[in-house]
């Protein structure tokens, strides 16, 4: 039951949580929020009670509550938009620790707001911070599943072309972003995203792709590599050792990876 709550000078009022953040882990391994299973509501393992300060717009009243718990309902529609912001905020940052990068697209934002400025079409609202110009475009882009994040600003300035780092093909400049972020919204923001497993290893590829095509790319973090031919057949490995499925077939590099495929490693080479 909600309580009364009264402040004393200077203090007018304080809503949201007054105990502080928490780190919280979910099932099933105390993983992040993103992680716990779908399609349930899962409480986090070691939430403990915060004070939750609040303020009624009708009469001004204010007032606290306990909150014990806190739950996650994870749906498609929920991951994909928590894929959205943080890959968004992936990607914001990746702009700013570069210096080649930050300027360019700083120029397009000072562009667009002294378009605003002199009364010209194209521009955007003057009090648009630069991280919500970069957060709009970004996520928009990723939203599309665009191949390329594109800040373009018209005639007069110079656009800046960034590579989408979930969709492969595009023209513009890589940017860097963590390996785990990438890996992490992988299913909800590249194409025909899917995941596989190496051991314990979590690995993506995208739907119909051969592990040749996938030694071959940037989203090799496994370490995958095609043996030396054995009679007429490559064979894929991992080190020195052979990838095999569940049921001890060998991984050929024409073979197709298969979505939530499970494989696992073996040191006795196949006959030739």
């Amino acid at each position: 039951m909600a309580k009364r709550i009264e402040f004393i000078a200077p203090v007018e009022s304080i809503r949201g949580n007054m105990s502080g953040r928490q780190n919280l882990v979910y099932a099933e391994n105390d993983n992040k929020a993103f992680e716990a299973p779908q399609g349930q509501v899962n409480y986090a393992r070691n939430y403990t009670p915060r004070f939750v300060g609040a303020k009624r717009a009708s009469d001004g009243r204010k007032y606290f509550s306990v909150r014990t718990k806190n739950g996650v309902n994870l749906s498609a529609k929920s991951m994909k938009a928590m894929a959205l912001l943080g890959g968004t905020g992936a990607i914001y940052a990746a702009i700013i620790n570069s210096d080649t990068l930050r300027n360019g697209v700083e120029m397009v934002f000072r562009f667009l707001i002294d378009r605003t400025q002199q009364g010209l079409a194209g521009g955007i609202p003057v009090d648009t911070t630069f991280r919500q110009y970069v957060s709009g475009v970004v996520r928009r882009a990723l939203e599309s599943k665009a191949q390329v994040i594109t800040f373009a600003g018209g005639a007069g300035v110079q656009p800046v072309n960034i590579n989408n780092p979930w969709v492969y093909g595009g023209s513009g400049s890589e940017i860097s972003i963590a390996q785990k972020v990438l890996v992490q919204f992988w299913l909800q923001l590249a194409n025909s995203g899917i995941y596989f497993y190496v051991n314990s290893r979590k690995g993506i590829a995208r739907i119909g792709q051969t592990f040749e095509e996938y030694t071959n790319t940037d989203i090799n973090f496994i370490g995958l590599a095609p043996s030396k031919a054995i009679g007429d057949t490559l064979y894929i490995k991992l080190g020195e050792e052979f990838l095999i499925t569940s049921t001890g077939n060998y991984i050929k590099d024409t073979d197709v990876i298969n979505t939530n495929g499970r494989y696992t490693t073996t040191d006795i080479a196949p006959d030739a």
